[in-house]
């Protein structure tokens, strides 16, 4: 899985992730736009070979504090969807948890995202009780995360 995940972090550049192969030619696998300015890529790779990854953006714009390029590369799992999205607080609940490279994920053929067939994983959880979720909600209010409002230009 190869991700950058600007918006996730308040960052404002549109990126765009290419995977090429080793001789640098041939662009085989792209991705845009995954969700808002985020770019998500999980090739399936045909062999064994040196591939680049090129992480880039056009934006006309010089530069500045907002405009960075986290980049993951990993084979961990990646979560696209969680049903149902809200469960009783503390008590232990079944869900299905629909991404990739899922631990015990089986393809679901209903599920698809780009295209691409997602995993799906049945797992219990137990959820936190009201007093957890108090304690949650009370340093959100004291650390709050930054505004997303621009300036006027």
């Amino acid at each position: 899985m190869v991700s950058c995940l600007t918006t996730s972090i308040d960052g404002k550049l549109p990126v765009e992730i290419a995977l090429l192969q080793h001789d640098r030619a041939l662009r085989w696998v792209t991705n845009e736009g995954y969700q808002n300015n985020d770019a998500l890529l999980i090739p399936c790779f045909p062999k064994t070979a040196d591939y680049y990854i090129r992480v880039f953006s056009f934006t006309y714009s010089q530069g500045g504090g907002r405009l960075f390029l986290p980049l993951t590369v990993s084979t961990a799992p990646w979560i696209d969807a969680v049903f149902p999205p809200c469960v009783e607080p503390g008590k232990e609940a079944r869900v299905t948890v629909y991404g990739r490279n899922l631990p015990g994920g089986v393809a679901d053929p209903v599920s698809m995202h780009d295209g691409r067939i997602l995993e799906k994983a049945v797992v219990t959880v137990q959820a936190p009780t009201e007093r957890d979720q108090r304690a949650v909600r009370s340093y959100l209010r004291r650390y709050p995360r930054p505004s997303t409002v621009f300036p006027s230009l």
